[in-house]
């Protein structure tokens, strides 16, 4: 058996993350449980470490071209100075021996400690994580101190995120008014894979 935890970036972000963990899964069929524990996430399924890693970049390598359209384009959750850095970030993930690598350092909790604000890496955009401003609260002034993280923590919360997002247009008098706005479900306790099987299913699309 192998259990996962999600990096510790905030239930926002850890949510997507742990939804882009899972919806590779699925794509595959296996069969898995995820624990949600104050905004962070457990998952255990019974494939090997491998099959998961082979599941994960199957799976981004298929949806990363109508992902970046989607969420830089067509939604516009991402600025488009950043396609370029979304990208590398989904070839990254995307290539087997790299998922592995990272799926590794899920083996165990705390992946996110080395990461954050004043941590090396790249910006966590505020369409992956809404709390991650570009400042830092001090008692006097606010620091430029931007959250920072690993290429593949922004590629699975972007995979998480493409897969099971719930865009709600906002209308006026039956008129579209050109917002919109994106929910993501969170949870604590226990779900098993055909909940969360029976959640995309009901988003109305193959994602």
């Amino acid at each position: 058996m192998v259990k996962l935890y999600t990096p510790g970036h905030g239930p926002y972000t850890d949510t997507l993350i742990m939804y882009g963990i899972t919806s590779a899964l699925l794509h595959r069929e296996y069969d898995f449980k995820v624990e949600g524990v104050e905004g962070t996430y457990i998952i255990e399924t019974d494939a090997k470490l491998e099959e998961v890693a082979e599941a994960v970049s199957d799976y981004v390598q298929n949806i990363k071209d109508e992902a970046i359209y989607t969420l830089v384009d067509r939604l516009r959750l991402i600025q488009k100075q950043s396609r370029n850095r979304l990208l590398i970030a989904m070839n990254k993930i995307a290539d087997e021996t790299k998922a592995l690598e990272y799926l590794k350092e899920l083996l165990f909790p705390g992946h996110g400690v080395s990461e954050g604000r004043g941590a090396k890496g790249v910006i966590l955009w505020l369409s992956l994580s809404p709390f991650a401003g570009k400042f830092f609260t001090g008692s006097f002034k606010y620091n430029v101190l931007e959250y920072r993280v690993c290429l593949q923590c922004v590629a699975m919360a972007s995979t998480g995120l493409i897969s099971t997002f719930m865009p709600l247009d906002v209308r006026r008098r039956g008129k579209r008014t050109g917002k919109v706005y994106v929910t993501v479900l969170a949870f604590t306790g226990h779900v098993n894979s055909d909940v969360l099987k029976s959640l995309k299913e009901g988003l109305g699309e193959e994602r």
